[in-house]
């Protein structure tokens, strides 16, 4: 149950959302909104900075890097969060550009 649900009696909070458990409905009306689109990415890439930098950080800690693999995990991290950050911010653009519901982007 989402908190909105268990306060509001399952209605939503804003006229455009269908309900409370509306999630589809609630990123479009949200990044419908170009400050909260640029605020989000912005967000984004400061999570990216953490997450590369706790990548290989962890594997250090644990004793899995040395001279050569060092490097190696770096390029590793990078990659991988780079990704994984891509996906997020692809679904954010989406619905910001398109409003969710364009048909060039499905």
């Amino acid at each position: 149950m989402m908190f909105a649900e268990l306060v509001n009696g399952g209605c939503p909070f804003i006229n455009e959302v269908q309900s409370a458990s509306d999630g589809y409905g609630m990123m479009v009306y949200t990044f419908s909104n170009p400050i909260y689109t640029v605020l989000y990415l912005v967000w984004f890439a400061a999570i990216w900075f953490h997450l590369t930098h706790g990548f290989w950080s962890a594997l250090q800690t644990l004793g899995w890097s040395g001279k050569i693999w060092f490097n190696r995990w770096k390029v590793i991290g990078t990659v991988y969060v780079t990704l994984l950050m891509l996906i997020f911010v692809v679904v954010a653009l989406k619905f910001a550009l398109c409003g969710g519901c364009c048909t060039a982007c499905c």
